[in-house]
Formats: structure tokens, C-alpha cells, sequence
């Protein structure tokens, strides 16, 4: 058992992604506890912990022939949790919940004084109390570890993800955007069900004259802008949504599958939320966005190539403005260009 755990721990500090430490987490969980399942909840309001979701899971079984089944799933689905285990978890403490033999146990996840996420362990004829200390400790040590990976992957001034991350949260969401349309099939009639209109999204933010915000007011002030900027992004847009600040004046949010409708009217909600808000010695400040759909067969400089000529277009016709490439181009006011992979230079 302490070999093992100490190749757990090890299987565990070895990721060098937030995502691979999830999946580490949850295999050492299921290796070196008798559970049947294991989960990662994202609470989406630490104040009010019953609204979260669940994005991934771990089912554990055996077969007939005695071999053990491991089942993974990244479905995210809502959850709620009664108000009684909220009150434990802010008090920093395991939530048990029991029904006949079944147990379940909820261990929070803290993001330096607030619990961002919870683990969940399910069992059946087991007491998972017995394995408490050894449960708080594995937890202790990811909350540890997954503060230094974060802040490897998060610009410092905003804390928005950086360009480091970018590519593989990007092929990942692609990746998941794939595996929602092989679901639906390839008969016509899936190819009418309302949720294959429903595509993930990847819009560029650019702020307007930002150069002049610097050469008028100085860099303090740029900051500012940008950290606000970054702020009003983490206030407007979904937990589930990518976040992501390129350097400079540039940022990038990759929008999870909803018709492109909705995704137009969430960033011009983003784009009026910048615009109303008053700086006390530079006044107002807008934005421009350029936005475009994420295939499944793409590939990113493609769909980066997209949204950079929608942002260019609005950019070009009077700022303060979001434009979508795949209207632009049916309604005749973009071309297309076909772009090799590898050919394009981010900003």
C-alpha cells in the first residue's frame, strides 16, 4: 500500500497541466481506495456551493471474469447539493452523505481561502471514513500543486490563461466538439436535430487606440485598462468558457457549443459592459471583436486566420463593434483564403 501511494503521488505531480492532474487525481483516487466512482465538481458560485457541475468522472467495476472496468466521462453535467453540505465544506470539512449501503463523500478543493472545487467519492458497502486522513491528504497535496501549475498558466496581471496554455485547451475543446457530433451520427435526419447547430466559438478582443492610452496616460494606466478588461471577462463570460490573455492588448475567449446568435449577443454584452465603464483619469475605453465557428475538422491557426479577419473588418469599419466571419463572408464583405497549417503567426 505505501509503495503504491507513493507511485500515486508521483503519477500525480508528474502532470504539467490542470487537466492531466484531474485525471491523475481521480485514477490515484480509484488505485488506492475501494470506490465505485470518483468525480470533479466545479462549483460555479463559492458562495453558494449547491449550484456546480460535474466535468469528470471515473466509474470503476469489475467484470465476470473478475477484471476491473474503468469507465471515464467528461460530460458536464449540473448538479445540486443540499444546503447542508455546503455549510461543511465552507468549514473545511469532508460532507457525508449515507443511504443504506451507500456512501458518498464530498472533499473540497480550496483556491487559497475559497473552495473552488469538490472531489466526490462514491462507494458501495465501504466506509470511506476510515480512509479520511489518507482522502484529506491526497486532496491536500493536489490544492498544493495545482496552485503552481495555475500560476504557471495564468498571466500575471490579469490571471486570465496565457499563450502557453493555448493549444491544448484548444484542441481539447475541438476534441470534445468532435465527440458531440459523432454522438448525433450521420443520417440526415441527425444532421437536423437543433443541437448540430450549436458549435463551439473563438473570439478575438482587441482594445481600441490602445496605444494611445499608453503614449497619452503611460504604461500604469495601460495596466489598468488591461486589468479591467480582464476583469469584466471573468464577470460577463461562463466558468466553462477559455479565457485567455495573449500579451499586449489582445485577448482570445473560446466559447463553448451554443448558436452562433448566442455567442454574438454574449460578446456584445461584453463589448457594452467595457464601453459603460468609466476610468477616472483616462474616461471610456471600447473594444473590437472578431468571431468565428469552431469546427471539428479544424485545425487552430484556421479558425484563428477566421476570427483575425472578422476583428480586422470591424477594426476597419468604425471600432467599437462585433463581427462574425461567417456572416461576413455569406453576405459577400470577406473573402475567403484558404490557409496552410503552420503558416500563421499569432499577432
Amino acid at each position: 500500500m505505501e509503495h503504491q501511494l507513493i507511485q500515486s503521488i508521483i503519477e500525480i505531480t508528474r502532470a504539467r497541466d490542470t487537466d492531466t492532474l484531474e485525471t491523475s487525481l481521480l485514477s490515484t483516487l480509484a488505485d488506492i481506495l475501494p470506490v465505485d466512482n470518483v468525480a470533479m465538481i466545479n462549483l460555479l458560485d463559492e458562495l453558494k456551493l449547491e449550484k456546480c457541475e460535474q466535468t469528470l468522472s471515473l466509474g470503476v467495476s469489475r467484470s465476470d471474469e473478475d477484471e476491473e472496468i474503468r469507465i471515464w466521462s467528461n460530460a458536464i453535467k449540473s448538479m445540486e447539493l443540499a444546503p447542508e453540505i455546503g455549510t461543511q465544506i465552507h468549514d473545511r470539512k469532508m460532507a457525508i452523505v449515507e443511504n443504506a449501503d451507500e456512501m458518498t463523500v464530498y472533499v473540497p478543493l480550496f483556491d487559497e481561502t475559497d473552495p473552488a472545487y469538490l472531489i466526490e467519492l462514491h462507494a458501495t458497502g465501504q466506509d470511506l471514513r476510515e480512509y479520511a486522513n489518507l482522502i484529506e491528504g491526497i486532496a491536500g497535496i493536489y490544492s498544493n500543486f495545482l496552485r503552481v501549475l495555475e500560476d504557471s498558466q495564468r498571466d500575471k496581471l490579469t490571471g486570465l490563461l496565457n499563450r502557453r496554455t493555448f493549444d491544448k485547451k484548444l484542441v481539447r475543446m475541438m476534441e470534445l466538439q468532435r465527440k458531440v457530433v459523432e454522438d448525433y451520427g450521420d443520417s440526415d435526419a441527425d444532421r437536423r436535430t437543433p443541437a448540430r447547430h450549436e458549435y463551439a466559438w473563438l473570439a478575438i478582443i482587441d482594445i481600441d487606440h490602445f496605444k494611445k492610452v499608453n503614449d497619452v496616460h503611460g504604461h500604469i494606466y495601460g495596466d489598468e485598462v488591461i486589468l479591467t478588461v480582464g476583469q469584466r471577462m471573468k464577470q460577463f463570460f461562463r466558468n466553462t468558457d477559455l479565457l485567455f490573455r495573449f500579451g499586449g492588448e489582445e485577448f482570445l475567449v473560446v466559447l463553448e457549443p451554443m448558436p452562433r446568435d448566442r455567442a454574438r449577443m454574449a460578446l456584445d454584452r461584453f463589448r457594452d459592459s467595457v464601453e459603460a465603464h468609466v476610468f477616472q483619469q483616462i474616461g471610456g475605453i471600447t473594444v473590437s471583436v472578431g468571431f468565428a465557428r469552431l469546427e471539428e475538422q479544424d485545425y487552430p491557426p484556421e479558425v484563428i486566420d477566421r476570427a483575425d479577419k472578422a476583428l480586422y473588418y470591424a477594426k476597419e469599419n468604425g471600432r467599437n463593434m462585433v463581427a462574425n466571419y461567417e456572416q461576413l463572408l455569406d453576405e459577400g464583405l470577406i473573402e475567403a483564403r484558404s490557409v496552410p497549417s503552420g503558416e500563421i503567426d499569432l499577432f
